[in-house]
């Protein structure tokens, strides 16, 4: 019954969706250059984030989620990104 409060009918809340499917799409091709720029930019860095984690040497075959928080915040106090990105 949303419809009827908003004062749209069935058809118009159609209409609603496919113009916001179609302007997130149309807002996602324009970002994609920059998007795909900034993943390209960051790569070097995440890379040495994900390795100085990996070498902190608190993942185990059976480590949990809480043992993945741990391991990167140890890494994050003990390493500045300055440190990691260097």
């Amino acid at each position: 019954m949303w419809h009827l409060c908003a004062g749209l009918g069935p058809s118009g809340a159609v209409r609603k969706v496919a113009e916001v499917a179609a302007l997130t799409w149309a807002g996602s091709q324009v970002t994609k250059l920059a998007r795909a720029a900034g993943a390209v930019a960051l790569a070097p860095f995440v890379d040495r984030l994900l390795i100085a984690i990996q070498g902190a040497a608190l993942f185990s075959a059976g480590a949990g989620v809480g043992s993945a928080f741990e391991a990167m915040d140890l890494v994050l106090k003990r390493h500045s990104f300055a440190c990691i990105a260097a």
